[in-house]
């Protein structure tokens, strides 16, 4: 029987959307994902809802897909925003100083770092940037203003 439910939400879902009912779409949406615990079906419905300004419908989604345990898609889980692949500020100024030739001690006693938080920075920025060394650092970073 439910098989058959989610058959029938799936074809309502997609005719709502067709004819322009983009709430009742998001509705739709979010019991289905619900229903298959699909972090897909729940995302374009908090898509949706957030494009429509629905910030309780937001808000009961957030609930289902903590429920089902699924992580939450970013904006929506809260905390710092990311950089991505673009080095943070930061990063950035690590990176400059370690390309200068700088230790990682000079760098934390600069920047009032702990050793152990340039360490992460300097690895973190040679992933983002590919290199394989401090050495790297200099030609990664290009020309210095």
């Amino acid at each position: 029987m439910l098989a058959r439910d989610e058959a029938v939400l799936a074809e309502v879902c997609a005719e709502l959307g067709r004819l322009g009912f983009r709430y009742d779409e998001a509705t739709a949406l979010a019991r289905l994902g619900g229903w298959r615990a699909s972090a897909e079906l729940l995302e374009q419905a908090l898509r949706a809802f957030d494009e429509l300004g629905a910030a309780r419908d937001v808000a009961r989604v957030c609930r289902v897909f903590r429920g089902l345990g699924l992580p939450l898609p970013y904006p929506w889980r809260g905390g710092r925003r990311s950089y991505g692949s673009q080095l943070s500020p930061r990063e950035h100024e690590v990176a400059a100083l370690a390309a200068a030739g700088k230790s990682n001690r000079e760098i934390a006693t600069r920047l009032f770092l702990s050793q152990r938080t340039v360490e992460s920075h300097v690895a973190r920025v040679l992933r983002k940037l590919g290199g394989r060394s401090r050495r790297d650092l200099e030609d990664l970073l290009g020309p210095r203003p």
